[in-house]
């Protein structure tokens, strides 16, 4: 599991985090919502181990990423895929090359298995074929960019992938897609999600707990129901933008 345990970051003069406490569980998929400059990105370069927090910790299957340093850090960083927003893949090398990259670059044991059949399993995964893997980034859809950063993520085979605002600059039909994607890898590569997003009929979807950040601390959590239901004036301002299209229909 993630444990996040009186977390606090500050940035600008602004605590952004001022005291987090929040647990993840295996299996689960969470979804983090907030007004822009709450810190949901912030905390997840917290779980990443890629900010440092002036206090508190975050346990990752009991190792605390605050603390570690060089290889001991890489090591469980290993068990954590993240999605940019921006997809992040290099325009310099096809996507077969793109998905590759992890298990080259960190000489991962693939036991035996030829590389290409990996790359291809991966793509499979998410929804992509074999006809992609020679295209360059530059020349597939936003949402195709997304599936092979995601395919990418998955040739690490993580525990847990954090999604920061996934369905961003998508028409809603890739969006809705891209929910579903992340549902099936939950269930199909027995990942632990979490995902940070503006979008609510994406987190509607996805979740099965929702976590509202707000003055640095978490405001709310609970299912989508439960959110829905909220009395609390400031998490009704925040989802009442919700679309009148309602949730995503059923895998």
């Amino acid at each position: 599991m993630i444990e996040i345990r009186g977390l606090k970051k500050r940035l600008r003069r602004r605590w952004v985090l001022n005291g987090v406490d929040f647990t993840i569980v295996d299996g689960e998929s969470v979804v983090i919502i907030g007004q822009s400059g709450t810190g949901k990105s912030v905390l997840l370069k917290h779980i990443m181990g890629l900010m440092k927090p002036d206090e508190g910790s975050v346990l990752i299957d009991g190792h605390d990423v605050t603390r570690l340093e060089g290889e001991a850090l890489l090591k469980v960083r290993r068990k954590v895929g993240f999605l940019f927003q921006s997809s992040a893949l290099f325009d310099s090398l096809t996507v077969a090359e793109n998905v590759a990259l992890p298990i080259t670059e960190n000489r991962l044991d693939t036991g035996g298995r030829l590389l290409p059949d990996i790359v291809r399993e991966k793509l499979h995964l998410v929804g992509l074929s074999e006809d992609v893997e020679a295209l360059k980034p530059s020349s597939l859809s936003g949402g195709m960019r997304k599936r092979a950063a995601l395919a990418r993520v998955l040739a690490m085979e993580p525990s847990y992938i954090l999604y920061d605002e996934p369905t961003t600059g998508l028409d809603p039909v890739m969006a809705d897609s891209i929910s579903h994607l992340i549902r099936k890898l939950q269930r199909e590569a027995k990942v632990t999600s979490i995902t940070v997003t503006h979008d609510m009929r994406s987190a509607y979807f996805v979740a099965d707990r929702i976590a509202m950040l707000h003055d640095g601390r978490i405001r709310f959590t609970g299912t989508p129901q439960e959110i829905i239901n909220s009395s609390d004036p400031v998490v009704r301002q925040f989802v009442e933008g919700f679309s009148e299209n309602g949730p995503l229909s059923t895998v």
